[in-house]
């Protein structure tokens, strides 16, 4: 790719949502020749992961917690990861010299705080003049795969950088496919939201009234709180599929 032009580092929160955009900024930037590394805050250990198509490394560090603790620990201590991410941050910096510093929380976290505080009838576009008044940043998006842009990078089709490549759940598809334009609902609670097995069994049924078909991904952690006999009813009488995972893009 030659040589780098530059180095920069993302640090985005450890969630999927943040982490894909992430990905996304970067593999642009690493075409423009810059090198990038990407910070995963993680209770497992895993060795630098370089991609084959773009100057991008995927590094972990210690977010505090241990690999027995629940996902959620991290959000219900934010002093605990706070501490040991600031650390390990530090002497990721120091050790590989990094000038450029992208980290995702902070910005999230203040145009929140601006949202929450202004009228709820108040344009997207006030919060992003708000922003650009304090700091000389320039907002960009959307961030997803060149593939559903403007075909720039002809090999990006999706999130992954190849060490962890996940094929879309063909079954999903095909079942969308046999289905007429917008009559579907589509319902996810995103990795975070663990509803009650009593909010699970309330939106099944409130799924079912709607009249509508309907694709629910439901995590595997959750399926229990389902109401017995729900997947199965829906399969038979062909109105909705509950399935693991959804490949959104497709």
């Amino acid at each position: 790719m030659g040589e780098a032009k530059g180095h920069v580092l993302f640090f985005p929160y450890p969630l999927q949502g943040h982490i894909n955009p992430m990905i996304q900024l970067g593999k642009r930037l690493s075409k423009k020749g810059l090198t990038v590394s990407l910070i995963i805050a993680s209770n497992i250990h895993r060795e630098p992961y370089t991609s084959e198509d773009y100057s991008i490394t995927v590094h972990t560090i210690h977010d505090g917690f241990f690999p027995h603790e629940h996902p959620h620990a991290k959000i219900k201590d934010p002093p605990r990861f706070n501490d040991s991410t600031a650390r390990s941050l530090t002497d990721f910096i120091s050790r590989y010299k990094v000038f450029s510093f992208f980290w995702q929380i902070l910005k999230v976290c203040l145009l929140f705080f601006n949202w929450s505080t202004t009228s709820l009838k108040s344009p997207k576009l006030m919060v992003v003049k708000w922003m650009d008044g304090q700091w000389p940043v320039k907002n960009i998006g959307p961030v997803v795969p060149s593939k559903f842009l403007d075909n720039r990078l002809p090999e990006d089709k999706d999130y992954e950088l190849g060490d962890s490549k996940t094929e879309p759940d063909e079954s999903v598809l095909s079942w969308l496919a046999n289905k007429p334009a917008k009559s579907v609902v589509y319902v996810a609670f995103g990795t975070l939201v663990a509803l009650s097995e009593k909010q699970m069994k309330e939106t099944a049924m409130a799924i079912k009234q709607t009249g509508y078909s309907f694709l629910w991904s439901v995590r595997d952690s959750e399926r229990s709180k389902l109401p017995s006999g729900f997947v199965e009813e829906a399969l038979e009488k062909d109105m909705g599929l509950v399935a693991k995972w959804v490949p959104q893009l497709e």
